[in-house]
This record gives structure tokens, sequence and C-alpha cells, in this order.
């Protein structure tokens, strides 16, 4: 649901491009992580395979608390009209 006057169009579409960003990223960590774990065995050292798994974790894990926190401002925008402060006019 799209608010209706001009101003909060552009915090709305703001709100929605950062969403659809953070989902992709999570998207793209993901298959990141999947391709990772399908190569297994990979020919390296266990302890470098080790590595890999986790950083790809870490990296996923990340993409996806920032997908949340993006879902999570929309949220309060779109229910409670909360506009987050960084996206505020000063003055």
């Amino acid at each position: 649901m799209k608010p209706e006057t001009d101003e909060p169009v552009s915090i709305y579409a703001v709100l929605v491009r950062a969403l659809d960003d953070a989902t992709q990223r999570a998207a793209s960590a993901s298959i990141e992580l999947k391709a990772i774990t399908s190569d297994i065995p990979s020919g390296l050292p266990q302890s470098d395979g080790i590595q890999r798994i986790r950083n790809a974790c870490n990296a996923m894990t990340i993409a996806r608390n920032e997908e949340m926190v993006a879902h999570n401002r929309l949220e309060a925008y779109l229910e409670d009209g909360i506009v987050p402060k960084d996206l505020k006019r000063s003055g």
C-alpha cells in the first residue's frame, strides 16, 4: 500500500528500494553459501574449507539481518507513519 501524499512517496520509494537491495544481497549470500556447501569435498585443506563455509554463513547472517532491518523500517512507516531518523528532513 503506497502512501497518498507526495513527500511520503519519496520516503516510501527509498524504503522499498532499501528492502529490495537488502533482499537481493541476502539471496546472493544464500546462493553463495549453497555453492560452497555443494562443492564438498572441494580439494581444499579441511581448515580452509571450513573457513569458507564460516565466512559464507557470516555474510548470509549479516545480509539477512540487514534485510530484516529494512523490512522493519518499511513496516513501521506503512503501519505507524514512523519516518526513520536518517530520512527525516532537518530544519
